[in-house]
């Protein structure tokens, strides 16, 4: 008989909250669900931790994610061969996105052959709603393969191809229903009737790798489309004449983006633009 939870309370210089962050705060859990955050004195009775130069936060949620750790998302992933390491290479990423403070991510492939998609999501959804190790594993995110190739970037050229459903719907079929994240390219021919029918099976589409005009985003943006795929990264980027994807998507309001926010890909200015 597995033991029960044991109430834990977790004092930190700062805790952060949906209101705001507090300094000098204590959370409160039963083991298992947190009870309330107080500026008060811990309760007494329970296993009582204290970081006196921490800062306490909900954990991350990754959903773009290829690898870490020295793991990647695809058929090939055992890069280290540890003699200790678990079999499955998913379960080290699980172990190590938690050291990282995420606490579930969805393990995503760039632009493969079907076989790859095949093998890739049948690997990830034996792991959706698991008990692991460490972060919990969310679904899929399929990066492609239906993309611009004038926008490829590291995408792998002879992989991409158009968007075509019967293929897709084999790989969701593999998948269980956990391949939940696609990026594409909306420009593409038939993209915009694609993007309706992968909304109609619950999956979120997001524009990426693409050479989209302002149009190309509103008419898959009608069609169901969610989000913007690492903005300013592999798309057309904003003119004052025409917006492109990038500028589209920052007038919008009701999309999410992505922004890989290293220093690198993106311009400083440009993220306070984002954010904005």
């Amino acid at each position: 008989m597995a033991s029960q939870p044991e109430p834990l309370a977790i004092t930190a210089a700062r805790v952060v909250t949906p209101g705001g962050v507090l300094q000098n705060a204590t959370l409160v859990t039963d083991g298992e669900r947190i009870l309330g955050v107080t500026q008060n004195e811990p309760p007494s009775g329970v296993t009582h931790l204290l970081f006196e130069d921490a800062t306490l936060l909900p954990g991350f949620i990754d959903l773009h994610v290829h690898g870490g750790g020295g793991w990647r998302v695809g058929v090939d992933t055992d890069l280290l061969n540890r003699p200790d390491a678990d079999p499955d290479p998913l379960v080290n990423m699980s172990r190590f996105m938690a050291s990282t403070g995420v606490t579930g991510f969805q393990p995503t492939l760039s632009t493969a052959s079907k076989e790859e998609m095949l093998a890739t999501v049948t690997s990830v959804a034996r792991l959706v709603g698991q008990d692991l190790p460490g972060a919990d594993v969310l679904g899929t995110h399929l990066e492609g393969p239906y993309l611009n190739v004038a926008r490829k970037g590291a995408q792998r050229e002879e992989f991409i191809r158009p968007p075509d459903r019967e293929e897709f719907l084999e790989v969701w079929q593999a998948s269980r229903g956990t391949a939940r994240y696609v990026t594409l390219a909306p420009e593409l021919q038939g993209a915009a009737e694609f993007t309706e029918w992968l909304t109609g099976l619950g999956v979120f589409v997001s524009a990426g790798h693409t050479d989209a005009r302002a149009e190309d985003m509103e008419r898959a943006y009608a069609a169901g489309l969610q989000g913007v795929t690492h903005l300013f990264n592999a798309m057309r980027g904003l003119h004052h004449r025409e917006p492109g994807a990038a500028g589209w998507a920052l007038a919008h309001g009701r999309v999410w983006v992505e922004l890989i926010s290293d220093g690198v890909h993106v311009h400083p200015t440009a993220m306070r633009l984002a954010l904005r």
